[in-house]
């Protein structure tokens, strides 16, 4: 019977042998991506390239963890046992599982907070910092808010009355916090933008909603208006409201003519549904739409700012409380290695191979923490110029398997550092 043998066979055998150089292994789900890394982490350690302190390994989620624990443990039992292995490769095996508590084998946050806690002085935080679950975090982010909208508004902030005139209700600014808070390293741009002057576009809403009302039949065609009628009927009661004259319930009425327009045929005389509809988007596209956008970039700069407030509060808030987020933990990990070359020394000395499990989810902050941990020279603190020392970097994923994407995991990263292998 002729053994079957994998056509890849070859490129298998690459990864527990040639263990001074680098890998990025990119496969496809099920081909075993994991099970070479554990086969790699066993060669590292049999061979005497890396002690299992000097080995760490990261994925992301702590079941993942647990199963690669648990995998690179049963992998190096069967080695001490095989009859092939040389007893001094037995005597690395038997040191390395006798102590394998020693193991970094983790979630990235748990390997960033193991950092932070060896180098609390660089990292400017107290060691004995809290780390608090992303669901927590949520939670005490809403809370926090409520807290700082309610001592804005009793400080009299001018942004709560602003907003207030305005018509601009707390969930927007709010929105962009949250997004800020769960990723605080995104660089926000804004701008001073005039106040729109929504006078000739007062009169075109107008002029169109009244010569619309002539092409509508009297009465509904059926036992009621369709959504386009209604819309125009609606905006002639609006009108009435003082809706062409304060800018603040002028947006709510352009707002309205936003939407998708639905047309129900049989409700239009001489089948004329169509035109009605088509000269409705046209109207939202070329009059409604730009003068929303403008309304848009007036109101951006401020709401923003205000937002920023509020992560600031927030930052201020964890921080009396030594309390750590996981955005936390990867930002201070990321600045520790980016400004204390000593420090990215001494964790490149003491952390000699760096396996990454997963690497599709990797945003541009892990990548920095991965690369810098793994670069060659150690004046370099820009990780996207840094080029790995041989044989300290594993990184194994699968582009089409990216479940992070609302993380920001972002597939350029995860092509960029391919091209540091290529």
């Amino acid at each position: 019977m002729t053994e079957n043998i994998r056509p890849d066979q070859k490129e298998r055998d690459k990864i527990s042998k040639e263990l001074g150089k680098n890998f990025f292994v990119e496969a496809g789900a099920g081909s075993g991506k994991t099970h070479s890394m554990v086969n790699r982490m066993t060669g590292l350690v049999r061979e005497g390239c890396a002690k299992i302190e000097n080995i760490a390994a990261v994925t992301f989620t702590r079941k993942a963890a647990a199963e690669l624990r648990e995998r690179f443990q049963i992998m190096m039992e069967g080695a001490l046992h095989d009859k092939g292995t040389k007893e001094e490769e037995k005597d690395r095996i038997a040191e390395a599982l006798s102590s394998l508590e020693r193991a970094s084998i983790s979630t990235v946050h748990s390997f960033c907070a193991r950092l932070l806690r060896e180098r609390p002085v660089e990292a400017g935080i107290d060691p004995d910092f809290e780390e608090i679950e992303e669901d927590i975090n949520d939670l005490l982010a809403e809370e926090v808010w409520a807290a700082f909208i309610e001592r804005q508004s009793i400080g009299n902030n001018p942004v709560i009355g602003w907003m207030r005139e305005n018509g601009i209700g707390q969930d927007m600014p709010k929105g962009i916090y949250k997004t800020l808070v769960k990723y605080p390293d995104v660089k926000v741009f804004t701008s001073d933008v005039p106040r729109p002057a929504f006078g000739p576009v007062k009169k075109e809403v107008e002029r169109f909603v009244k010569a619309f009302v002539k092409k509508m039949p009297p009465v509904p065609s059926l036992d009621d208006w369709d959504d386009l009628q209604s819309l125009i009927r609606r905006s002639l009661k609006l009108f009435s409201l003082g809706y062409l004259e304060e800018d603040r319930k002028f947006v709510g009425l352009l707002r309205l003519f936003s939407k998708t327009i639905k047309v129900t045929l049989k409700r239009w005389p001489n089948k004329d549904g169509e035109d009605r509809k088509k000269e409705a988007e046209e109207f939202r596209d070329g009059t409604v739409l730009p003068a929303l956008q403008l309304w848009q970039e007036y109101i951006h700069k401020p709401i923003v700012e205000f937002a920023l407030e509020g992560v600031l509060y927030y930052q201020t808030w964890r921080s009396e409380r030594n309390v750590l987020n996981f955005q936390d933990l990867l930002m201070k990990s990321a600045k520790l290695l980016r400004e204390f070359p000593e420090v990215r020394a001494y964790f490149k000395g003491r952390i000699t191979h760096l396996l990454v499990d997963e690497f599709q989810d990797t945003d541009p902050i892990q990548a920095e923490i991965v690369m810098l941990l793994s670069g060659k020279d150690n004046a370099e603190n820009d990780w996207r110029k840094v080029k790995p020392k041989e044989g300290s970097l594993f990184l194994v994923g699968d582009p089409k398997q990216s479940i992070y994407r609302f993380r920001r995991a972002d597939i350029d990263v995860f092509n960029r550092v391919k091209e540091f292998f290529a």
